[in-house]
């Protein structure tokens, strides 16, 4: 039920982004910094972040230089692409998806987080409401900038 949750929550932000021109998708229409391709690369960031470094213990290749820009995900050249970006999040959520069937939600995590231990079932409760948050972004994101709205394609 937990993955299902999660993976509803996926699609949403995927669907959000379906057909938005590039240009769009780098737009950050509100205050902050947050656009569509930002989000899709924050979600893969935070997918990679808690299901392969923390819960795995594995080394990951984030794809950004964090060094030089903490919120690298949410800064742009201009060159970014939504697919790139929605590439990018279905690859993590595929590595993502490998990891929770090799385990079992009572499994804890291979590295601790501010000297906390966290269960696979923490990490995916936290990654359906970090989701869920980010896939309301998108709604709102996308409504603004063409109008598009709705939940999913079939509601």
């Amino acid at each position: 039920m937990l993955k299902a949750f999660l993976d509803s929550n996926r699609d949403v932000m995927i669907w959000k982004a379906d057909g938005m021109p590039d240009e769009a998708g780098r737009a950050a229409p509100f205050a902050s910094d947050t656009s569509m391709i930002g989000l899709l690369q924050h979600l893969a960031i935070v997918e990679k972040s808690w299901f392969q470094n923390i819960f795995a213990g594995r080394e990951v290749d984030w794809g950004f230089d964090f060094d030089a820009d903490r919120d690298a995900e949410w800064h742009f050249d201009g060159t970014e692409t939504l697919a790139a970006a929605i590439e990018m999040y279905n690859e993590a959520i595929a590595e993502s998806n490998k990891i929770i069937d090799d385990s079992n939600l009572d499994d804890v995590a291979a590295k601790k987080l501010n000297d906390q231990d966290y269960s696979l079932r923490w990490i995916m409760i936290h990654m359906v409401e970090e989701t869920a948050r980010h896939a309301g972004h998108g709604d709102i994101v996308r409504e603004h900038l063409d109008g598009t709205l709705g939940y999913m394609p079939s509601y």
